[in-house]
């Protein structure tokens, strides 16, 4: 992500806020992708002390509920936490069970219906394929593993149960590779072949990934298996990946990024370290100038800008 700044002032409290080790935001940047691909949700709860916000993720599972304004559930008011708190040092250990006023806390969801607040993981559609496909490939290493081991059978004519016993505790080890067995005429061996027809259930293999695949709006190209795209192919195939990327770019623009430093911005202005109100300035910390020759004001929430990397291409010959 990329953070421009319209007024110095601005860009000296939201560089403060970045800078701080205890907020991690470079690691937050990251990891709060990850987190919303795999809970579906992310609690960000802020702390302030005299003007200066530290924020602090909290576990989805520890929401045990959020109470909303009676027929409005895009209002939340309460969000109750159940879990424990702890410093760390073995033995010492707290519950929690306390409501956080929404005020304190940021929630972003996704994957949820409108009318929804909780949200779901990316890999909830697909966690049934994930585990048959698990489930397939520990079958073949099994079945793959056993294919070395070789399996016979005895067949004594006419024998009693003391000679089959006697017989079995004569051949409980196998013979060494390369020595001599000797055995009577009435004695026969047979070698089984263990047959793990690995070329006719490949296609199966393959048919359970592209389930994954599709439930993640991933080319199969993208899942380790480049043997079924070349240059072309691959091209049009990635389209619909990254308009996802974009997708979620936009979210932790939107719904992650911009909120937090728009609550630390604010925060700033509630303790009158911030106007309300600011001169633009330019990258070299001029003041841009109106049609009248005086200084331009702007909303000290708005003289900012996060960006990200371009991941889709506008060129219209490209895109048909």
């Amino acid at each position: 992500m990329t953070v421009s700044y319209r007024n110095q002032q601005v860009e000296e409290i939201l560089g403060a806020f970045r800078a701080n080790k205890e907020n991690g935001i470079e690691q937050y940047e990251k990891s709060f992708c990850s987190d919303l691909q795999i809970d579906g949700e992310l609690f960000i709860r802020f702390h302030e002390r005299e003007g200066a916000v530290v924020i602090t993720p909290l576990p989805p599972f520890e929401i045990d509920w959020i109470e909303t304004e009676t027929g409005f559930s895009k209002r939340p008011v309460n969000y109750h936490q159940i879990g424990t708190q702890s410093s760390g040092k073995p033995g010492d250990a707290e519950p929690i069970n306390a409501d956080i006023p929404a005020a304190e806390i940021l929630h972003v969801a996704i994957n949820q219906m409108s009318y929804e607040t909780r949200g779901r993981p990316e890999l909830f559609r697909i966690l049934p394929w994930l585990k048959a496909y698990k489930d397939w490939l520990e079958g073949r290493v099994r079945q793959n593993h056993n294919r070395g081991l070789v399996i016979g059978t005895i067949t004594l004519d006419g024998a009693d149960g003391g000679q089959v016993t006697a017989k079995r505790s004569q051949y409980k080890q196998p013979p060494a590779p390369g020595s001599w067995a000797i055995k009577n005429d009435k004695e026969h061996w047979e070698i089984l072949d263990s047959k793990v027809g690995a070329a006719d259930v490949a296609e199966d293999g393959r048919q359970i990934k592209l389930m994954s695949a599709v439930g993640t709006q991933m080319p199969e190209y993208m899942l380790s298996d480049g043997a079924n795209a070349n240059l072309a192919s691959a091209t049009a195939q990635q389209m619909p990946s990254l308009r996802k990327f974009s997708h979620f770019q936009d979210i932790l623009i939107y719904q992650v990024w911009l909120p937090i430093y728009k609550h630390v911005l604010q925060a700033a202005i509630d303790t009158g370290t911030l106007p309300t109100e600011v001169v633009e300035q330019d990258a070299e910390g001029d003041p841009i100038l109106d049609a009248d020759g005086r200084p331009r004001t702007i909303d000290a929430l708005k003289a900012f800008d996060v960006s990200g990397p371009e991941l889709e291409s506008d060129d219209p010959k490209d895109l048909s």
